[in-house]
């Protein structure tokens, strides 16, 4: 193993690891951003820097946030319900969007917060749900696809690419929600499913 090799491995890691902290910072600092804007309605004053004008803080975050508008309202929120969270910034913006359901008492657990900061999601996760079942907050469950084609999976790649532009979506799990609630919404597909379904009634009648 060359010298050199030991030594750029060192400063990617560095670096690999400023960037998480600068991205725990910049999301807890877009949050803090957004809620002044939105509670002060500085949104009002920018009319001068955009044409048209902003007409709404929803307008606004909308225009300016591009295709990220969910990364937007998460961290508003997040800055919204967290703000007496110590070092809220140094806490992963997933385990900040679970904290942020617990309730106010668990919030400000010192134990809690520690926990949000040092553990990872899935492991944040399951702790709530073992130690405070009560809590109202979403446990995320693995699904796993096997024996995909290359065809297959990139026909799933493109509608995930669609749900990334139309809905925000920037996880693949947030592309796949988005997908089966466009699939699930649609009419012709409800009218499909429930024509479907007396098709196969029918039949099962005839047969016995």
């Amino acid at each position: 193993m060359a010298e050199s090799d030991v030594e750029r491995a060192s400063e990617l890691d560095l670096r690999y690891r400023e960037l998480l902290a600068l991205e725990r910072q910049t999301f807890s600092e877009l949050g803090d951003i957004l809620l002044e804007i939105r509670n002060r309605e500085l949104w009002r004053y920018m009319e001068r820097l955009q044409e048209p004008p902003y007409h709404s803080f929803d307008d606004f975050v909308t225009r300016a946030s591009g295709t990220s508008a969910r990364t937007a309202y998460d961290a508003l929120a997040c800055a919204e319900g967290l703000s007496d969270v110590p070092n809220r910034q140094e806490i992963p913006r997933c385990n900040q969007k679970i904290l942020n359901q617990l309730s106010p008492v668990l919030k400000k657990d010192p134990e809690i917060q520690q926990a949000a900061q040092t553990m990872k999601e899935r492991e944040f996760e399951n702790m709530i749900a073992e130690n405070y079942p009560l809590q109202h907050c979403e446990v995320r469950l693995p699904i796993y696809l096997r024996r995909l084609t290359a065809m297959e999976r990139k026909e799933i790649l493109a509608a995930a690419e669609i749900a990334k532009v139309t809905d925000d979506a920037e996880t693949i799990e947030e592309q796949v929600l988005a997908m089966a609630r466009h699939f699930v919404e649609c009419k012709d597909n409800r009218h499909l499913y429930r024509a479907t379904l007396e098709q196969r009634r029918q039949a099962e009648v005839i047969i016995q």
